[in-house]
């Protein structure tokens, strides 16, 4: 702890000095870099490591190509296409937004088998050589689908990138499904994809706020940030997610606002600093107790499964039967599925911030504009982020965990 704070305190010349040469830090890099986001992006545009890349590839010959129709892409789609193709298709005919339309449920179905295979990469490898024959019966949780659809991701997908809590589920899926000790290669892998996802989303920040600040059309940018905020607001958990970026856009412009134009000591720059610290740690606090409350709910679902006197009371079961409580197991779970959730949900708060803060500051400290286009940026991203805030109704509280489950549970499963 008192080390800790004297390294800090010990480092902050070299933070300040790297801050006004207009740097950022880079966690894997363990240091301070300078941004041109350019160079970035250009370096990350054929990266598809991670299965998100947008890199064309060539056209190939398909054994059957049913499952991309399906889902309306081409047999050269990228992974990036397919998944954004299956949540566009699944949102519009999802049972749930179609009363009354018998075949609803049934297209549903049909593009979560689609987007089962075709995401898989071993799987499409496998339909593309002998079409649906090729294929086994096991069958994968998307984890990435899930929280996606469950926290409304796929429609701020553009903002906040795939969730890290989403691809640490979907790595240690794949990890059991491939029986390997793949520890390392994961955490590098992780850290990958973060730095990309962070390029990605500045990208894309950049390109939205350069309207007001690079072509001048002030006008036009609020009104398309007006409708891009009703648009974000019927998404699932679309107000609490509002009220999230916006705050982090607001509060970390003004921050980096104030340290080019007035310097790093002022007051109002201090305050919001301490303010946005102050909300962080709580945060990390509430993310934290969230955790404790989900581990003891846990802990609850699995004295429910596991009944020591059901064998004791029912000599007709046998050893697993009476072992093995499933009703009793899924009730237990229904209970604490708020919990589950509400862990979740805390957890990703974090993330989103951390990872906002740093899509921020390399927008705002992008070397390939003049200090100039910098500055109007950061005035075009406070100005979107009360857009965004003004939409959310500066929501305090989530809405039910639980409402939107069973559609995530459906995306996620195949």
């Amino acid at each position: 702890g008192v080390a800790q704070v004297g390294k800090g305190l010990a480092n902050q010349p070299e933070a300040g000095k790297a801050r006004r040469s207009h740097m950022v830090w880079n966690e894997a890099q363990g240091g301070w870099m300078p941004v041109h986001l350019p160079s970035l992006q250009e370096a990350v545009a054929g990266d598809d490591s991670d299965g998100e890349g947008e890199g064309k590839k060539e056209a190939r010959t398909v054994a059957d190509r049913a499952l991309y129709d399906t889902l309306g892409v081409e047999t050269n789609a990228t992974p990036a296409q397919i998944k954004k193709a299956y949540f566009l298709k699944a949102r519009a005919c999802h049972p749930d937004k179609n009363p009354g339309d018998e075949t609803a449920k049934e297209k549903f179905q049909k593009l979560a088998e689609a987007y089962e295979v075709l995401s898989d990469p071993e799987k499409r490898r496998q339909y593309d050589a002998k079409g649906l024959d090729g294929l086994g019966e096991r069958k994968r949780f998307d984890s990435v689908a899930f929280f996606a659809v469950l926290f409304g991701s796929e429609r701020f997908s553009k903002y906040t990138g795939t969730l890290q809590l989403a691809r640490k589920a979907d790595a240690f899926v794949r990890q059991l499904e491939g029986g390997e000790d793949a520890d390392v290669v994961g955490v590098l892998n992780q850290q990958h994809s973060q730095e990309k996802r962070v390029v990605e989303c500045a990208c894309y920040l950049r390109d939205v706020v350069d309207r007001a600040a690079v072509r001048r059309d002030t006008g036009g940018f609020l009104a398309w940030a007006q409708h891009e905020a009703g648009e974000l607001a019927k998404a699932s958990f679309g107000m609490e997610m509002l009220a999230l970026v916006g705050a982090v856009y607001q509060v970390r412009a003004h921050i980096i606002l104030c340290e080019k134009t007035e310097g790093r000591y002022r007051p109002s720059k201090l305050a919001a600093s301490l303010r946005h610290n102050l909300q962080r740690t709580n945060n990390k606090l509430r993310a934290g107790a969230a955790a404790v409350t989900a581990i003891r709910h846990g802990v609850k679902v699995k004295a429910a499964a596991f009944d020591k006197d059901r064998r004791d009371s029912d000599p007709s079961l046998g050893d697993e039967e009476g072992d093995l409580n499933f009703e009793a197991a899924q009730q237990a779970f229904q209970e604490s599925l708020p919990a589950f959730l509400a862990s979740a949900w805390a957890w990703s708060k974090v993330d989103i911030d951390v990872t906002l803060s740093q899509v921020v500051a390399m927008v705002l400290n992008d070397l390939s504009v003049p200090w100039q286009i910098r500055i109007r940026r950061g005035q075009a991203l406070q100005k979107l982020g009360e857009i965004f805030l003004e939409a959310s109704g500066n929501a305090a509280s989530v809405e039910d965990y639980t409402e939107h489950f069973e559609q995530a549970k459906q995306a996620g499963m195949s």
